[in-house]
């Protein structure tokens, strides 16, 4: 968005899916056995992978709210700035979340949280 501002009304679309219909609108073969399965899957995954993405979906739309108002202001040097920081969290909580789907147990402090999405 730094080098090209035009694309943040398209980032500003974005809503938040379901884990279920992220698979139903994918070209995956096999979406129909990712949605199945996710159903089996044990609460002790499914709740924090469920609370990470929670929590990236909050972190993206606060996120587009303050690159608006730095866009709107033309402030280049702190919009930059921003977006490194918050491609950064949201790296981080991506990486978790890919974490549990992989099999790990581990889950953010809430002070890790309250970090990523208000700091």
């Amino acid at each position: 968005i730094p080098d090209m501002p035009e694309c943040f009304e398209e980032a500003r679309a974005w809503r938040p899916k379901s884990y279920r219909d992220h698979f139903r609108d994918s070209s995956v073969h096999d979406r129909e056995l990712a949605i199945d399965a996710y159903d089996v899957v044990p609460d002790r995954y499914r709740r924090p992978f469920e609370e990470i993405i929670g929590h990236m979906d909050r972190l993206v739309a606060t996120s587009l709210h303050h690159i608006g108002e730095l866009i709107a202001r033309d402030d280049a040097v702190d919009l930059r700035q921003f977006c490194g920081t918050a491609s950064r969290r949201l790296q981080t909580l991506m990486d978790h979340a890919s974490a549990i789907i992989h099999g790990s147990e581990k889950v953010l402090a809430q002070t890790e949280i309250d970090g990523f999405i208000g700091g």
